[in-house]
């Protein structure tokens, strides 16, 4: 590079190298050895270009110049300071020679690189400072200060005498011209950096390379380097040539060097190598080589590996190839197998050291083993019989003593099994460098050991098959886990065997000499002496069931199967316990199966019939209704009508209940189901139960500590609790005691197993115990069944225990009824839990009265029985609704689709014939986008609830239904979502958030404004799309007057306390109304709501 300074025009030449790591300080000149001659010292004060923290810049100050051809320090030219500086603020060693004879000033770094020969070469003649380089000097000086060229030189070798003795070295050596302000060459600035280390080293690596190579081009097996991704021959060595017959290798492409194996899937496998990184090993692989002598190609065997070589980037830049010709090898070695198959011997080599052998294909095959040339010790030695397997274990135990005889194994091969003789004899063989291995071989005597064994059987006497018979009996009795046993005829115990001890706890001496009738279960002697006497009469027993009494007093069930003889009898014992309880828990299961779909068929039966029950208490109820309302109207006193009309109401009423309660057992009614706190329910509770069960039962309420939530409707859950209560009461007609407990509770697999429809898992449970009557196990299997009942005539519908199985049901748990004639009852809920962390919700309030339609919306009533269809039109016609009526799903489509104005609301039923209402809410959305729906049923089946629940979105009144809950229904369904926009105008901060979040949470869109200024600033750019303004600013009144001018019809809301309320006149319009502070959101609510309807009316 070059570079230029101010005044003083001068250029050198550095090149692109590291910094030298020559940082350290030099001593103090006065601790370095002087050769001959001392230097005069300035006393004058340091200039200001020597004023860095250098030492040479000190030594350069401190020394007299004026007698040097360089001359005083402060004469020195603009160029010679310059260039001083900048040399001693580098870390590279860098000298300057100045003037013909190169007077040397240089900088720390170089310093350092001078050694011994510093400080005595600062200020002297390069060619005396350093003349074993005098005429390399010579030639700087004549090319670079006298011509103006640079002089460059890399790794250069010199000798210098830096230390007291000449030192070989190397150095990288930079020279450029020094210019003076004319432009007149004034030095040399040479830039020398030591390079001996890394010369050295390529040296020895160079050495290296060299000694490795000359090992791969001696190495008996091929070796040859790849480069790049076209896999260029970098180097090939004398046997990769010879097996190829190739010599002009290196320098080729390897899809050009060997062409017939790129073809054959060379390429391929290089580069998969390549692009991977992962190395390629192949043993034995077939190939294809050409011959030298261009006759046909020949068939090798090759063993070899292809390793990746990695940059220091971790890049793949090329591919290893080492291997050998095994071809020989492998021929021999087929030539072996051959020999051994047809001899049917099989060759090994045991390693001790290892525990593996190296084998031959007959082995494996003698041995049932995949083909393979090793195999491990202890693989085959568990394929030995387990009396055999101590001699082949024994072989690798101690390799110095042990020799290899021969011996005989029993072995399961292992391909299919089959139990087959193998001898084998071997040496043991000590290598050179003391290791041992064992040679030998192996092969099958399976015939000869069958022949030998015929042989020994046909020689063997009849004494000895008698004593391996009876050797293998007494082996039996001991070993077995069956009970056996002799017994007289009387049953007195003759023998028995171990067994008896571990199944049934008993000692031989405990029971030899009883009677074993004495072991038996009460319920089972009978029938025991029966078989006995069987047995006496000399028939035998095949199957036989009883139970035996354990020693700790319980009872277990055996099948006996027995033989008699002339004095006695000869019996085993099967233990049958656990086949018995899984017996016992199938029945069980089924049994629960069976009653499941009993009271399904019923439900689907009751659930029909409520379906048509409640249509015709609609008409029944609807009639009653509008007769009593009628007589209201006209105002009549007719008390006998008046009496009889609400005697029939009472009548439709209760038959309306029997159908709700049809509907729960059924599990057709829709459930509200939320988050509830169990204990708190119950608790809740207490007086309403304490006055259900009158002075003479006493109520004892047992809550949890730490009780699971569960979600489940409330007020069917409180109405099956009462159920039970009732019920506990009339079956404690002289008064007792009922306990109601909540707990949590656990049902694992074994419970749910004998349960129908009831899941494993955490339930809270909740049990109603009473000290009544009880019932016996017939009644308990009946007493979920829809009008069943213990009770009296007109003592009860036998629907309260109907209704509380059909809720459970519907709601994911289980009942379960325990009671015991003459000790009471026990009847326990189970409900599963609730995992969500969704708080127990609080009751919801609901406005009151008769809502009527202020707007004349128009309603569509679809209904296919025409007496409901005729009350429900009429109702809503009454309550100011426009009504359109159509009596199937198809003809409500129609109607809708030639109306030219929207319809409000689409009131219709669920059941109907063909289309059913959901289907019809469907379509009728299709045609009208965003229409509000309620829905209207006795039965609801599976149409619009799923699981006890409405589907999300789904409104729906149940039939029968009355006046004024219908009013009440249509008019929440319509003014669902009509919540419109608000403005708030408060200027206290707290208090308009309280109300802003009030109506966010009810739906409302909120704008807020803290002045009256800004309230009615928003108001007149709102343009009349605010539905209500809330105001709590002071005061109130006035900024009421201010809106009202604005807008004469704007609901008007006015926040004010307590006491600003009683002095302030009421508001004479009625879309003005006031709300006392504090309050509820609640009644915030509730009061925009009212101030809404009432501006609205005409």
């Amino acid at each position: 590079m070059q570079a230029g300074t101010t005044g003083a025009a001068m250029y050198y030449h550095v090149r692109n190298q590291p910094e030298p790591l020559l940082h350290a300080r030099l001593p103090r000149p006065a601790l370095l050895p002087h050769r001959s001659r001392r230097h005069a010292m300035s006393l004058a004060p340091r200039p200001v270009f020597l004023a860095g923290p250098s030492d040479l810049a000190r030594i350069i100050a401190e020394r007299d110049w004026s007698q040097t051809p360089l001359g005083p320090i402060e004469s020195w030219p603009a160029h010679r300071r310059t260039v001083v500086s900048l040399i001693l603020q580098s870390q590279l060693p860098i000298v300057t020679l100045w003037g013909e004879p190169g007077i040397m000033l240089y900088n720390d770094a170089y310093a350092v690189f001078a050694g011994g020969r510093h400080p005595e070469l600062l200020g002297s003649e390069v060619r005396s400072g350093w003349p074993e380089v005098a005429d390399l000097n010579d030639h700087v000086i004549k090319t670079v200060f006298r011509r103006g060229e640079t002089l460059s030189y890399k790794d250069q070798p010199l000798v210098l005498n830096r230390n007291g003795s000449p030192e070989p070295l190397w150095t990288d050596l930079d020279y450029s011209p020094i210019l003076d302000e004319e432009g007149r060459p004034a030095g040399v600035i040479a830039i020398v950096v030591e390079t001996t280390a890394k010369v050295r080293a390529e040296q020895r690596a160079a050495g290296e390379r060299e000694r490795l190579q000359r090992k791969f081009e001696q190495s008996p097996g091929f070796t040859a380097t790849l480069h790049g991704p076209d896999h260029v021959i970098d180097f090939a060595n004398i046997s990769f040539q010879e097996l190829f017959h190739r010599t002009e290798l290196v320098g080729k492409p390897a899809r050009e060097a060997l062409p017939r194996l790129w073809e054959r899937g060379l390429g391929t496998l290089l580069n998969r190598v390549f692009r991977s990184g992962e190395p390629f090993s192949a043993r034995g692989m077939a190939v294809t080589l050409d011959e030298a002598d261009g006759s046909d190609p020949r068939r090798a065997f090759l063993d070899f590996t292809c390793q990746p070589l990695r940059e220091e980037d971790g890049q793949v830049s090329g591919i290893f190839v080492t291997g050998y010709d095994v071809s020989q090898l492998r021929r021999a070695q087929e030539r072996l197998d051959l020999a051994q198959r047809a001899g049917g011997v099989g060759t090994f080599e045991l390693y001790p050291d290892t525990r593996t052998l190296s084998v031959s294909l007959e082995f494996c095959r003698l041995w049932g083993l995949p083909e393979t040339d090793e195999v491990r010790l202890d693989d085959l030695a568990a394929m030995l019989e387990p009396e055999d397997q101590p001699g082949l274990r024994s072989t690798s135990e101690d390799p110095g003593q042990v020799a290899l005889g021969y011996i005989e194994y029993r072995i399961r091969r292992g391909d299919t099994g089959e139990r087959r003789w193998i001898a084998r004899s071997g040496e043991r063989v000590v290598e050179a460098d003391g290791s041992v291995r064992f040679a030998g071989v192996v092969y099958d005597i399976t015939h000869a050991k069958r022949a030998e064994e015929q042989l020994q059987q046909l020689n063997s006497t009849l004494e000895a098959r008698v004593a391996q018979r009876s050797a293998d009996l007494d082996r039996m009795w001991r070993l077995t886990t069956d009970l056996m046993l002799v017994a007289d005829f009387d049953g007195v115990i003759q023998a028995l065997n171990p067994a008896w001890s571990t199944m049934l706890g008993w000692d031989e001496g405990e029971l030899i000499g009883q009677v074993l009738l004495d072991m038996v279960h009460p319920d089972d002697r009978a029938s025991t002496a029966r078989e006995v006497g069987k047995l006496e009469s000399g028939l035998t027993t095949l199957h036989f069931e009883n139970r035996y009494r354990h020693k700790d007093g319980s009872y277990r069930w055996l099948s006996w199967t027995a033989v008699p003889d002339d004095r006695f009898l000869h019996a085993v014992g099967r233990d049958i316990e656990s086949e018995k309880q899984a017996q016992a828990q199938l029945e069980a299961a089924q049994d629960a199966l069976r009653q499941s779909q009993k009271m399904e068929a019923v439900g689907q039966l009751t659930g029909g019939i409520a379906h048509d029950f409640n249509n015709l208490l609609t008409v029944v109820t609807g009639n009653i209704d509008m007769a009593t309302r009628a007589l209201d109207a006209a105002q009549v006193e007719d008390a006998r009508s008046r009496r009889a009309l609400d005697n029939a109401m009472k009548g439709a009423e209760r038959a309306a209940t029997l159908t709700q309660r049809l509907l729960a057992f059924s599990r057709r009614q829709p459930l509200a189901p939320r988050a509830i706190d169990v204990d708190r329910l119950v608790a809740g509770m207490g007086d309403l139960l304490n006055r259900s069960l009158g002075e003479t039962i006493g109520l004892e309420i047992v809550t949890a500590p730490g009780l699971w939530r569960v979600e489940a409707d409330p007020n069917q859950l409180e109405s099956a609790i009462l159920n039970l209560a009732v019920n506990a009461r009339d079956a404690m007609p002289n008064g007792g005691e009922l306990v109601i407990e909540t707990a949590n509770a656990q049902l694992g697999d074994d419970y749910v197993a004998a349960q129908a429809e009831v899941a494993p898992g955490q339930y809270v449970v909740i049990a109603v115990t009473d000290t009544g009557e009880g019932m016996g196990r017939d009644t308990i299997g009946r007493v979920f069944e829809p009008f069943f009942t213990t009770k009296q005539v007109g003592k009860g519908t036998g629907l309260g225990l109907s209704m509380v199985y059909g809720f459970v049901k519907q709601s994911g748990g289980n009942v379960k009824v325990y009671s015991e004639e003459g000790r009471g009852t026990t009847v326990k809920i189970y409900l599963p839990r609730m995992l969500s962390d969704a708080a127990p919700e609080e009751e919801t309030f609901v406005t009151p009265g008769l809502e009527v339609s202020a707007r004349r919306e128009t309603v569509l009533a679809v209904e296919d029985d025409d007496d409901v269809r005729a009350y429900t039109v009429e109702c809503l016609r009454d309550l100011g609704y426009r009504v359109l009526e159509a009596y199937d799903g198809p003809s409500a489509l129609r109607l809708l689709k030639r109306q030219e104005e929207p319809i409000d609301l689409l009131f219709t039923d669920v059941v109907m014939p063909g289309m059913s209402g959901s289907e019809l809410a469907q379509a009728a959305r299709e045609q009208q986008p965003g229409l509000r729906v309620l829905y209207t049923s006795g039965y609801t089946r599976n149409a619009i609830v799923h699981g006890g629940r409405l589907d999300p979105g789904v409104e729906m009144i149940a039939k029968p239904f009355a006046y004024a809950a219908l009013a009440q229904k249509v008019r929440d369904v319509l003014d669902t979502g009509r919540t419109g926009r608000v403005l708030v105008i408060d200027a206290a901060e707290g208090a308009r958030r309280e109300t802003v979040e009030a109506l966010h949470g009810a739906g409302y869109a909120v704008d807020e404004a803290a002045t009256p200024v800004e309230g009615l600033s928003l108001l007149r750019s709102a343009r009349g799309r605010y539905d209500a303004v809330v105001i709590g600013a002071e005061p109130a009144e006035t900024v009421a007057g201010e809106l009202r001018a604005l807008h004469a019809d704007l609901p008007l809301l006015l926040l004010l306390p307590d006491e600003a309320r009683a002095i302030v006149a009421e508001p004479a319009d009625r879309c003005t109304a006031t709300l006392a502070r504090p309050f509820t959101g609640r009644l915030l609510i509730e009061a925009l709501a009212a101030i809404l309807r009432g501006c609205a009316q005409e």
